[in-house]
């Protein structure tokens, strides 16, 4: 597996660690490898001004070799009404809508009421596309504020100068959106931007002058920032230069959050003389390693630093693994989960032994066939990557083959996890690292036993009675009505019966929704040829169910097998494997 899937694969993998973990560990922008200032953790203003150094100062304005056409009837999705076609759709290309083509869109949320049949189709109506003339704007445009806001006469009350700096923010955003949508022309767009950005800085440098506590310094230096970011993404040449000399006074800056923006900014610059050629990848490393010594290290610095490294491996075509192992060391005792997690896997995609566990544990893999073999690698990559993100990697990879049916190699996982919890420091999430492995094992050591399915009752509240089913093979099918992959392996269920009913066979489902109507719902129109069970506790439903809580359970669906001795003979069969340890079991071909 190439390591630069690794990202996806935890993110994937972290539901089998139980809720806890999945939310402190896997951020959800955490598989595209960006990672944003915490909203909870950060100020308005210091969200907007990341916002704003890492996207708008590195994208070209309106002039990208991407750039939109200029609205119009032929390029707004729809024909003129006076261009009736005939035919069976009014659109001449494909009336198919796009989302819709690409799986994405619901069939509901894209049905519309069909046209008669003797009407012939419906023509939507083109909507008016906007006018452009030279030197001429539309009057609902230019009245707009962000057309209208002006710099304020007095410069010198702090709080006035705090509101227009709000104002200028909330203009420069509707700016942009609005050239973007192409309502004004992109000269205008152009000079309007920079007469706001040079207002802004004017009001910044006013404000750092009469500042009178942190917030006021931290206000005047963030907006300046932010207004020399945005006009240098604007193409202006004398404000990138004064981008680059501000921003490198103010990495001396003693306000700690202010010094770690401008750092990461400059790193962020790096990038992009890189790619130009007007610096050299061992610059942007130095630069990399400089950052590290910053006294506050967050996610602007965080974020930058991955692109950097990215970029400087697409520019030299070598792993950075050295650099990467620094970073990783750097963020692995902090206190905010998603930058040590973060962190590691930075070193992770650059770590051959993640790579060669990786490999072993694919389907078919001779590797993992052979506990030994899987075992060496796995102790590897811990020994490589000694983090508790490792630990919670291979424990998220443990539910996956295990659920394949690969029970031994997960075997091999798990134990490798619990080896390295001595050295894990006490917390919140080894606690729950010891909840995953003890599920595990609540769960493979079932067989050979009889389970305790007490507290379940029907639909109609009649308990579960193993009685019922004395003498015969049952399929216990652990599922809920939201999970695809229990759907799924419905009409193998039906199959399964059909064809082993008459010889001793029975399927038994066990429901775990959290809300019973919608598992009332799907019995009404799905008439299932089995009994289904679920909770008799309102008090503890879905995967607090108690059988299911015995069974340890995190992740459906669950398909455990009973003997014709109401022992379990197998766990995790689905498919084709079903039906054979079935027939098994029977004694049937």
């Amino acid at each position: 597996m190439p390591l630069g899937q690794l990202s996806v694969k935890l993110k994937e993998c972290a539901v089998g660690l139980g809720p806890g973990i999945a939310r402190r560990i896997v951020p959800e922008n955490f598989s595209k490898g960006d990672l944003t200032v915490p909203t909870s953790q950060t100020s308005p203003s210091l969200r907007r001004i990341w916002i704003a150094l890492t996207l708008a100062s590195f994208t070209s304005f309106g002039c990208s070799p991407e750039k939109k056409e200029e609205i119009s009837a032929e390029t707004s999705g729809y024909l003129p009404a006076d261009k009736k076609t005939g035919g069976s759709s009014p659109q001449t290309a494909d009336a198919t809508p796009a989302d819709a083509k690409a799986g994405t869109g619901s069939t509901a949320a894209n049905a519309a009421t069909p046209p008669s049949a003797t009407d012939g189709p419906a023509i939507p109506a083109a909507p008016t596309p906007p006018e452009f003339q030279v030197g001429k704007l539309d009057p609902k445009v230019a009245s707009r504020e962000f057309m209208t806001l002006s710099l304020p006469a007095d410069l010198s009350d702090p709080e006035a100068i705090k509101t227009y700096i709000g104002k200028n923010s909330r203009s420069m955003r509707e700016l942009l959106a609005e050239a973007n949508r192409q309502t004004l022309p992109r000269d205008e767009a152009l000079k309007r931007g920079m007469e706001l950005g040079r207002d802004k800085v004017k009001a910044a440098d006013s404000l750092a002058k009469i500042a009178a506590d942190d917030e006021q310094k931290s206000l005047a230096a963030l907006s300046k920032l932010e207004a020399l970011a945005q006009m240098t993404s604007m193409g202006d040449v004398l404000s990138s230069d004064e981008l680059r000399d501000f921003a490198g006074k103010q990495t001396a800056s003693e306000l700690p959050q202010i010094a770690e923006q401008a750092a990461a900014l400059l790193l962020a610059l790096s990038i992009g003389d890189l790619e130009k050629g007007t610096t050299s990848a061992e610059a942007v490393v130095a630069t990399i390693e400089k950052s590290l010594q910053a006294k506050t290290l967050g996610a602007p610095t965080l974020s930058s630093i991955a692109g950097a490294i990215e970029a400087i491996e697409a520019k030299t075509q070598k792993p950075q693994l050295e650099l990467a192992q620094k970073v990783e060391a750097k963020f692995r005792d902090s206190k905010d989960n998603s930058l040590s997690m973060t962190a590691w896997q930075i070193l992770a995609q650059r770590t051959p032994s993640m790579e060669a566990m990786m490999q072993a544990l694919e389907p078919g893999s001779s590797d993992a066939n052979k506990p030994e073999d899987l075992e060496a690698k796995v102790l590897q990559a811990f020994k490589d990557l000694p983090s508790q993100w490792t630990a919670f990697f291979v424990a998220s990879q443990s539910t996956n083959v295990e659920y394949s049916g690969r029970i031994d190699a997960a075997k091999v996982l798990i134990k490798a996890v619990e080896s390295q919890m001595d050295s894990m420091p006490p917390s919140e999430t080894k606690d729950e690292l010891k909840g995953t492995c003890e599920k595990f094992w609540k769960r493979v050591n079932v067989i050979g036993t009889e389970l305790d399915l007490s507290g379940l009752v029907d639909t109609e509240g009649k308990p579960f009675n193993i009685e019922d089913y004395k003498g015969k093979v049952v399929v216990l099918d652990f599922w809920a009505t939201w999970c695809g992959p229990c759907l799924e392996e419905l009409p193998n269920m039906r199959k399964l019966l059909e064809t082993r009913k008459e010889q001793g066979v029975e399927v038994v489902g066990i429901n775990v929704d959290e809300d019973r109507s919608r598992l009332d719902s799907f019995l009404s129109t799905e008439k299932l040829p089995w009994k289904t069970y679920l909770s008799g506790n309102p008090e503890k439903k879905a995967f607090e169910t108690e059988a299911v809580a015995r069974l340890g359970i995190n992740a459906i669906p669950f398909i455990a097998i009973l003997g014709k001795d109401g022992k379990v003979a197998a766990i995790h069969a689905r498919g084709r494997a079903l039906d054979a340890k079935v027939a098994e079991l029977v004694g049937a071909p």
